[in-house]
């Protein structure tokens, strides 16, 4: 590295004699505390959040579901329903929607779990059969 010194300005840059653009690397020994303290933290955060997940689950979908309603919400608040009117009336179209769309897929979803033992035989078949190898 070669020291050029500005004869203006008091600053110092350092020049290297590698080619442009060439990222600087700098070693740092790999102390074996940190790795060890950094493990027992990402464990204990793990362990933490799987105890919590009762507890979390429940808001971190309830906030998710906050954020995506919310348009709808402010939307009717600004044609002047009220923001808990406009809320109870987004709650129900959602739960309405997803119950119709249930009760009209069930008959649908009845025969597929009524062939699933039929389907899984024929797959079972196929596994075990022996394969062909293309020569007639």
């Amino acid at each position: 590295m070669a020291k050029i010194e500005g004869d203006e300005e008091k600053t110092t840059v350092y020049k290297t004699h590698g080619q442009d653009g060439e990222p600087l690397s700098t070693r740092m020994p790999v102390d074996i505390r940190s790795v060890t303290l950094t493990t027992i933290a990402a464990l204990s955060v793990i362990l933490v959040l799987q105890y919590a997940q009762l507890f979390l689950i429940p808001v971190v979908l309830g906030v998710l579901i906050s954020y995506v309603l919310g348009p709808a919400v402010t939307s009717m608040a600004k044609h002047h329903i009220p923001r808990p009117v406009g809320a109870f009336l987004v709650i129900a179209t959602l739960c309405g929607s997803l119950g119709f769309g249930v009760y009209t897929l069930s008959d649908e979803v009845v025969d597929i779990v009524d062939d699933m033992p039929r389907a899984a035989e024929k797959l079972r078949d196929r596994m075990h059969a022996p394969q062909r190898t293309g020569e007639d």
